[in-house]
């Protein structure tokens, strides 16, 4: 074979290992800067599961809780309507009684 070939061949498999060694090389360090970031990234999803649980817990014990609470809204405006019939009485005898009052006098 000519010295040409030879000397090509070299150059590729010197490329090709350098080529190698440099993307090796440059992906551990982007793995090592990037797990940090995926550590943080974990945590930060573990966090928010716990806070999702929580607010799951939460959301179950309120359920009840609002189920109650409208039957005492509904009972309050039961009340509130009594209370506005009472009140019409009241002012209806007010009128009736200053009605009278001043034919009296």
């Amino acid at each position: 074979m000519p010295a040409y070939v030879w000397i090509s061949l070299g150059v590729f498999v010197v490329c090709l290992v350098a080529g190698t060694v440099w993307a090796v090389v440059n992906g551990l360090r982007a793995w090592r800067r990037g797990r940090p970031a995926l550590r943080r990234m974990n945590d930060a999803s573990e966090s928010l599961n716990v806070r999702s649980s929580e607010l799951e817990r939460r959301l179950a014990t309120l359920e009840p809780k609002t189920s109650q609470l409208q039957r005492d809204v509904a009972r309050l405006q039961r009340s509130v309507a009594r209370i506005r019939v009472l009140f019409g009485g009241v002012h209806g005898a007010k009128t009736a009684y200053r009605f009278a009052r001043f034919f009296t006098l």
